[in-house]
């Protein structure tokens, strides 16, 4: 005949080292709950089970022959199976279910930059039994960013630029079991100067005279992308600055200089009014003498 242990202080906890009486040596012994955690608390609101009353456990299976007075629990830790005993006989009341091991995972983003916020990524769990949580037991995480309890998003905004440390995140079952997510490091890039832009935009040019003038872009974090709005047809903005090959005459007002660095910052001139002047054509002269390749040309006043 199969052992059958019998709890001495009914149902523990998941995580209890629980006592049992062995009735084959006659001896009190301790073992660990928690292969079975699952099953106990589906024993309890199992059909025909009795609260409160004692529980037993099989060594390998539950044997027909097996002693026991009715109204006893019994659990199989191989197979999660409970059985209730009632007029003498030993009747299967729960199957049992193996849940999957429970595992996490996810893929981190590595790199970040202080004072911009994370992109962030998710933990995600499985197997085990849900509902799961997500912490960072030793505070691991740099500083500004955290891990969503619930949901397993890390996310924020970091203050502390470096290499980090081993960051050491978990994710626990509703049973108490917690497994590591893979440990990793950041490197979180410190804060870079501000972007910034200067020019000395020119207000006048000339028809058919190129127009043109520098403008700088420094800080903020590349590439950069540069726009102009508000501009004349053929007048475009470059690394080398504004330029217009062929400016054509009028006034040209609220052109505006911009750029935007890989990280969204944007900085601009501030607009501007362009007027184009017709090139000088016509000589006139009070009356004298103008001379052309020696030839005297002669104008009347």
């Amino acid at each position: 005949m199969d052992t059958i242990y019998r709890l001495n202080q009914g149902v523990p906890s998941a995580s209890a080292q629980i006592p049992y009486y062995d009735p084959q040596n006659g001896q009190g012994r301790r073992a660990p709950i928690s292969a079975i955690a699952e099953t106990v608390g589906q024993m309890l609101t199992t059909p025909g089970a009795v609260p409160g009353a004692s529980l037993v456990i099989t060594s390998d299976g539950l044997p027909d022959n097996a002693t026991g007075a009715d109204g006893w629990m019994a659990v199989d830790p191989m197979t999660g199976a409970i059985y209730a005993r009632a007029n003498g006989v030993w009747a299967l009341k729960y199957s049992g279910t193996t849940s999957p091991p429970l595992e996490v995972s996810g893929t981190p983003v590595l790199n970040a930059e202080v004072g911009v916020p994370y992109p962030g990524f998710v933990i995600q769990a499985s197997g085990g039994k849900a509902p799961y949580t997500y912490s960072d037991p030793a505070g691991s995480l740099p500083g500004g960013l955290t891990i969503h309890p619930t949901v397993g998003l890390v996310y924020g905004t970091p203050t502390v630029g470096g290499e980090t440390g081993l960051i050491v995140l978990i994710a626990t079952d509703a049973t108490g079991k917690s497994v590591l997510f893979a440990p990793f490091r950041m490197e979180i890039e410190p804060q870079g100067a501000p972007l910034e832009i200067s020019g000395t935009p020119l207000t006048s040019a000339t028809v058919g005279v190129p127009y043109a003038f520098d403008v700088t872009v420094i800080g903020g974090d590349q590439p950069y992308t540069r726009s102009i709005t508000g501009q004349p047809s053929g007048m475009v903005f470059t690394v080398s600055g504004v330029s217009w090959p062929n400016p054509i005459e009028g006034a040209y007002s609220g052109i505006t200089v911009s750029v935007i660095d890989a990280l969204g910052a944007v900085v601009s001139l501030p607009p501007f009014t362009l007027t184009v002047s017709a090139a000088a054509g016509v000589l006139m002269l009070d009356g004298g003498t103008l001379e052309l390749d020696g030839s005297p040309l002669y104008l009347e006043a």
